[in-house]
C-alpha cells in the first residue's frame, strides 16, 4: 500500500510534468516556472523556482547523470539549467517556434530530443548546443 510522504503545493497553477535525478525533483507548470526540490527533505532548494520561459512549462526532464536539467515550453524553445545552482546554460529554439511538448535526453545525454505541436522532433548535440536534426 502506497503512503503519503509529502505534498507541494508551490506552483500557481496546474503541474504538467515532474522528473527525479538520484538527488532532486523537478516539476514544471503552466504558470511558466520549473520548481526544484531536494529529495533528502522535499523543501525546495534556495535557487527555485527557474524562470525564463514566456509561455507554460509542458516537460522536464534531467539527463542520466543529473548534471543537466532541460525544460520545454509554448513559447517554442527548450531549455538546458544547471539544477546544482539554476543557472540557465542554453536556450534551444525550436525551427519554426511551434511549441515544444516534450523533450528528453538520450541514454548518453549527447542528444536531446524536443517534439513540437506541428508533429515536428529535434535532436540536439548537448555539447556543441548545435541542431544534429
Amino acid at each position: 500500500m502506497a503512503t503519503l510522504i509529502h505534498t507541494l503545493a508551490d506552483h500557481s497553477d496546474d503541474v504538467n510534468y515532474c522528473a527525479f535525478s538520484s538527488s532532486c525533483l523537478a516539476t514544471c507548470s503552466l504558470d511558466k516556472t520549473i520548481r526544484v526540490y531536494s529529495l533528502s527533505n522535499f523543501a525546495e532548494l534556495p535557487y527555485s523556482p527557474l524562470e525564463g520561459h514566456t509561455y507554460a512549462v509542458h516537460c522536464c526532464c534531467f539527463s542520466p547523470s543529473g548534471r543537466v536539467l532541460a525544460s520545454c515550453s509554448t513559447d517554442g524553445t527548450a531549455v538546458l539549467w544547471d539544477p546544482r545552482d539554476g543557472r540557465r546554460l542554453a536556450v534551444l529554439p525550436q525551427p519554426g517556434a511551434s511549441p515544444v511538448r516534450v523533450c528528453r535526453f538520450c541514454p548518453a545525454a549527447t542528444y536531446l530530443l524536443a517534439g513540437a505541436a506541428d508533429g515536428s522532433l529535434v535532436l540536439w548535440n548537448v555539447q556543441s548546443l548545435k541542431l544534429y536534426r
